[in-house]
């Protein structure tokens, strides 16, 4: 299931490298829009892996409703198909209530994955493994050629890790690799508001870092709503009537 792009106009999206206060600045966003906060954190879909990953408190949880965090055990593997598949569920479930989604991103794949509506195959380890030890390399890209030639004119004839993932999700999956999409070189038109935070360098000054942080949350309500002015992209906000 493929969010609506309907859906997707009505989200917001905010992005920004390790120690960007996406944390912070997620929650204090998601109250001024009055939105449930949907995480695209791969560390923050286990379970346990609360340190070193700024994962929401369950204070903040308590304020603010998140989606997509706490989906397995360390010990699973999430793959990105599993956690689309989380991720679109949560926003049209959060659509259906008509509430709006933020969506605060800390690893670029799922971000594109979202936003870009990517269509990901799924895994098969057994094949992949039978691909990747076949000692006839020329025999595998040939076969990918017959199975896939648009997959197969893209690809180097010499990399067996591509040719053995293609033919992985060829055979695996009962369709051509190159059916799956045009993959993370093309970037589709998207329209919807999304903001990018830089990395809040940590100097030798210890509360740096931190009062730099609470300057940002507090003059970004004021963008916020000088965002929303000037595209006007949240309907009757001004009058307090958030979507719904």
């Amino acid at each position: 299931m493929n969010t609506s792009s309907a859906a997707l106009r009505d989200c917001w999206f905010l992005t920004g490298p390790t120690a960007s206060g996406k944390t912070e600045i997620g929650l204090e966003l998601a109250e001024l829009l009055g939105a449930e906060i949907v995480s695209l954190d791969s560390m923050a879909v286990y379970r346990g892996m609360d340190i070193g990953t700024a994962k929401p408190t369950p204070v903040d949880r308590a304020e603010v409703a998140h989606h997509g965090l706490d989906l397995a055990d360390p010990s699973q593997d999430v793959t990105l198909v599993r956690f689309k598949a989380a991720a679109d569920a949560a926003l049209a479930d959060i659509d259906a209530r008509r509430h709006r989604a933020l969506l605060v991103a800390g690893t670029g794949l799922y971000l594109r994955a979202v936003i870009d509506g990517l269509d990901p195959p799924g895994q098969w380890p057994l094949l992949r493994v039978q691909f990747e030890d076949d000692p006839d390399l020329p025999g595998l890209y040939r076969r990918l050629v017959e199975l896939d030639p648009a997959t197969a004119a893209k690809t180097d004839p010499a990399n067996r890790r591509r040719i053995a993932r293609a033919l992985e999700v060829t055979v695996g999956g009962g369709r051509p690799f190159s059916d799956f999409g045009p993959g993370l070189a093309t970037y589709p038109t998207v329209d919807t508001v999304q903001i990018g935070l830089r990395e809040l360098y940590q100097s030798s000054f210890s509360n740096v870092g931190e009062t730099f942080a609470g300057v940002i949350i507090a003059v970004i309500p004021l963008v916020i709503l000088l965002l929303l002015f000037q595209k006007q992209l949240v309907r009757g906000l001004t009058t307090g009537a958030v979507k719904g």
